[in-house]
């Protein structure tokens, strides 16, 4: 068994696959370590390392993939993690490509949870056993998240820009024809990014969110910018309902653009019914990277609406400075 071990929770063993493929291709040996899952009747989770000896692990490094999508995965990793540090795992390196939760980073009403700040928290909880604990997440919904850590960890944003702009040729990207554009002002820093860096001009929409009886309805408003005539990418750093995004495609339309493409870090669509929507949408191509585990769903693999790229050599790169040379 080498130095180095490489462990997911289900939903990101795709991920997994890829990172250690990457390693192995730098001439870093990884060996795959499984977890047995179980339930019992009453509903509670069972889990065991699969390891012959309680000193298997000793004084070896671990990278556990987890993309975070739901509360099971969160008790899981918090739960795994605290147990690879009491079998002498010396250093973990969770790799967390989407993190749940993370647009609840602030309270607004009275008395709201920060989801996102308790989630950090927990993770921040887990056991360093050694060295500390080291914390890859990707393109964060906001980068003030980082500092909700606590204690003893290093925790890094990795960005997702280098991955995203390898669609550009795909798309027959002329600087002259297309424009990077939002679907609303909360993205505004980073459309301006993509727009400089390839130099394009950019297009923003206002939008207004309306709240009836409790059902938040999103109303678009004015087009901020000439796009007529134009190619449009539209980027989000996520997308869930896909609802947003179709809006903001057929507001820009009307306006006189000639497609829209969408570029997002995060597919994390809820159900196979948006996905069938956002095919049948006006937008020409979707971009995004493969750092939620719905990006696998045979809908969007075989579709040729959607573009997914591989994220995983970003992490591979903060890897080759953090693992111990074997």
């Amino acid at each position: 068994m080498s130095e180095i071990q490489i462990i997911s929770t289900q939903d990101s063993q795709y991920l997994e696959e890829l990172v250690r493929q990457k390693l192995e291709e730098k001439g870093i040996r990884v060996t795959p370590l499984r977890i047995i899952r179980s339930s019992f009747p009453n509903g509670e989770k069972y889990y065991r390392i699969d390891v012959k000896s309680n000193f298997e692990l000793l004084g070896k490094t671990a990278i556990y993939v987890c993309a975070i999508t739901n509360d099971s995965e969160i008790l899981e990793i918090v739960r795994v993690g605290n147990t690879l540090a009491q079998l002498g795992i010396k250093r973990r390196v969770f790799i967390i490509p989407y993190l749940a939760y993370s647009t609840m980073e602030r309270a607004v009403l009275p008395g709201e949870i920060v989801t996102a700040k308790t989630t950090i928290q927990m993770l921040s909880s887990i056991g360093s056993g050694g060295n500390c604990n080291v914390f890859l997440l990707f393109d964060l919904h906001t980068a003030g998240l980082l500092h909700y850590f606590e204690g003893a960890c290093l925790r890094i944003e990795v960005y997702g820009q280098n991955t995203l702009m390898k669609a550009l040729p795909l798309l027959n990207f002329d600087k002259s024809t297309f424009m990077f554009a939002s679907a609303d002002l909360g993205r505004t820093a980073w459309v301006n990014s993509f727009a400089r860096d390839n130099g394009t001009g950019v297009a923003f929409i206002r939008k207004t969110r309306t709240n009836n009886n409790g059902n938040v309805e999103t109303q678009t408003q004015e087009v901020i910018g000439d796009v007529k005539g134009k190619n449009l990418i539209i980027y989000d750093d996520m997308t869930r309902s896909g609802g947003t995004l179709i809006k903001a495609a057929q507001k820009y339309l009307s306006v006189g653009a000639l497609s829209i493409y969408v570029m997002v870090s995060h597919l994390a669509l809820i159900d196979e019914k948006i996905i069938k929507d956002l095919i049948e949408s006006p937008i020409k191509k979707i971009i995004a990277t493969n750092s939620h585990p719905m990006t696998q769903n045979p809908l969007i693999q075989q579709s040729e609406k959607f573009i997914i790229l591989d994220s995983s050599e970003e992490f591979v790169k903060c890897l080759e400075e953090i693992l111990p040379k074997n």
